[in-house]
């Protein structure tokens, strides 16, 4: 069977992407770093936490900006890993947390559980994005 195509989240890593303005920190999830983005589209949560998952598409990386992050800290421990356990379970090649935001601890070891790398970005999440895409 052919490798999807597209880049992995370590070959991503390795392109430097600094280079385009967008400093990537690996918080968790190391172990997944092989993982393919095989789309250059990415995935704004929004709903998704929240149980709808109509319009997730695998491949893509997921964007955690302020509005993710501000909801799953406004949640009870337990709805708050129901929500990530639920919303990790696609075929997500990576997590991308922009604007320096500070993940909830549930994040990470959600991450670490599944084997999906969370990378951090002091990056505002509209230039995160354009870099994230340019430097593929």
């Amino acid at each position: 069977m052919a490798a999807a195509p597209g880049v992995t989240v370590r070959a991503l890593l390795a392109s430097r992407p600094e280079t385009f303005g967008l400093t990537l920190e690996v918080l968790a999830g190391a172990a997944g770093l092989d993982r393919a983005i095989s789309s250059p589209h990415v995935q704004k949560t929004g709903l998704a936490l929240s149980g709808f998952h109509e319009y997730l598409r695998p491949g893509r990386v997921l964007i955690f900006g302020e509005s993710e992050i501000r909801f799953l800290e406004s949640l009870d421990e337990a709805a708050r890993v129901r929500s990530l356990q639920l919303a990790l379970t696609h075929d997500f090649p990576c997590v991308l947390i922009t604007g320096g935001f500070a993940p909830p601890p549930a994040l990470l070891a959600e991450a670490e559980r599944a084997r999906l790398p969370v990378l951090q970005t002091a990056v505002a999440t509209p230039t995160a994005i354009a870099s994230a895409i340019n430097s593929r």
